[in-house]
């Protein structure tokens, strides 16, 4: 601070010795030595950039992960329910796309679907839309136990209410909070590089109890490394597809928030960085953003489709979850045990990945889709099938939620944001 009284002085005096930017002074009262220098290009040199990189990962490693300021018991209802639908909020969605809205009242929370959010190849029939509605109504749930209140949830059929999925009435009751609460604000996709290395058995056990209660899903686990090489080439075949069709390149590339600014103003969709891309990765994505063509001549399909398959190698285990039924109540079901899961996996510090290509393909190829496929691509997937309902077997009636990955990474470059989509008494 005494230097920096001291340029200031310097300045108001116009005396001569300013040395602006690269240029640098520092004086370090601990060791009580002085350095001064110059910094060729700044905080832009590489050497810099990299140093800057290691510091931000450390500082989000070491953040807290206890649940945001909310209010007491004490405080307006109101704020209260706010509250509960900003952890909605937090729950996944395709490509970030956030396909719900809340309303809500002094006692009550109902969750609407919003279908235009995201009309892509991906969301057949809003089943993936759905699953996602089912992680957010599990959030409140979670975090509506911090005030000591017990959710009923009501699931509306499509011939009641089209867009109406669940009514979540809250009431007061003697409930301990949640161990899995203050981990909404934490579960995140993460992207990076997995270690590998095997998880604890009690590990494994937490997330295979995590489902006990909802009894028509179901967890299946692979932790078999021949298993895991199977997977790895099953999700390069899948990815193959998703990398070449149009108009997922153009969904994809529509969701990516190419700027900072784009992020803030938006607050949906992919921040580039939280891609992980790195630098190269980045620049080509910028490059081939408005040239879907292009991107398959340039073998694009074929390096994400890699990339994707080295993330599934890098995985110490596979899980996919299903759950029995088809309707939106069941795939919402499955969307609130997939919440679970992953709230559970956040809490024992595992890493998380949604591998979604292969599911959703099957799921579509099931529902007699097949013919949105064009006759090449479906004489891949058909080649695909056999291989995957081995490793893992679905019941007859069952629906596969989701497909992921789960190991021990590092800190992600960059988080997604979140709007705020409630009204009513919460507004």
């Amino acid at each position: 601070s005494a230097s920096l009284a001291a340029e200031a002085v310097r300045i108001l005096l116009q005396k001569k010795g300013i040395r602006p930017a690269p240029h640098y002074f520092q004086y370090d009262p601990f060791s009580r030595r002085f350095c001064r220098g110059y910094l060729a290009m700044g905080n832009r040199h590489p050497l810099q950039r990299i140093k800057l990189r290691m510091v931000r990962r450390k500082l989000n490693a070491a953040l807290p992960l206890d649940l945001p300021a909310g209010p007491d018991r004490a405080e307006d209802t109101g704020q209260i329910i706010a509250h509960l639908i900003d952890a909605g909020c937090q729950a996944p969605s395709g490509d970030n796309c956030q396909p719900w809205k809340f309303i809500g009242s002094d006692n009550r929370i109902d969750l609407y679907l919003k279908p235009e959010a995201d009309t892509c190849f991906f969301n057949f029939n809003q089943m993936a839309s759905m699953i996602a509605c089912g992680a957010a109504v599990e959030n409140i749930c979670q975090a509506a136990t911090r005030y000591g209140l017990r959710p009923s949830i009501s699931f509306i059929t499509a011939e009641k209410e089209p867009d109406l999925l669940a009514r979540i009435d809250l009431e007061p009751h003697q409930i301990q909070e949640s161990p899995l609460a203050r981990f909404i604000w934490a579960r995140h996709t993460n992207r990076t590089t997995f270690s590998g290395r095997p998880i604890p058995a009690r590990d494994i056990q937490a997330l295979e109890n995590s489902l006990s209660d909802f009894p028509t899903a179901r967890l299946a686990l692979v932790r078999d490394k021949e298993d895991i090489q199977d997977l790895a080439q099953l999700i390069y075949e899948a990815d193959i597809i998703r990398s070449r069709r149009r108009d997922l390149h153009g969904h994809f590339m529509k969701m990516v928030r190419f700027s900072r600014e784009a992020a803030l103003e938006k607050r949906d969709g992919l921040p580039l960085k939280n891609l992980e891309a790195g630098p190269a990765g980045e620049a080509f994505l910028k490059f081939i953003r408005p040239l879907p063509g292009l991107a398959g001549s340039l073998g694009m399909g074929r390096m994400v489709a890699r990339t994707a398959a080295r993330w599934t190698l890098q995985s110490s285990a596979m899980g996919l979850v299903t759950v029995h039924g088809r309707d939106r109540t069941a795939l919402m079901t499955g969307g609130s045990a997939l919440e679970r899961i992953w709230l559970t996996a956040t809490a024992a510090g595992l890493s998380f990945q949604p591998m979604t290509a292969i599911t959703l393909f099957r799921e579509r190829w099931n529902a007699g889709g097949q013919s949105d496929f064009t006759m090449p691509q479906q004489q891949r997937l058909g080649r695909l099938w056999p291989l995957f309902d081995h490793i893992f077997p679905v019941e007859s009636g069952e629906t596969r939620i989701m497909l992921f990955r789960l190991g021990y990474g590092t800190p992600v470059s960059c988080r997604t944001l979140r709007r705020y989509q409630g009204s009513g008494a919460a507004s």
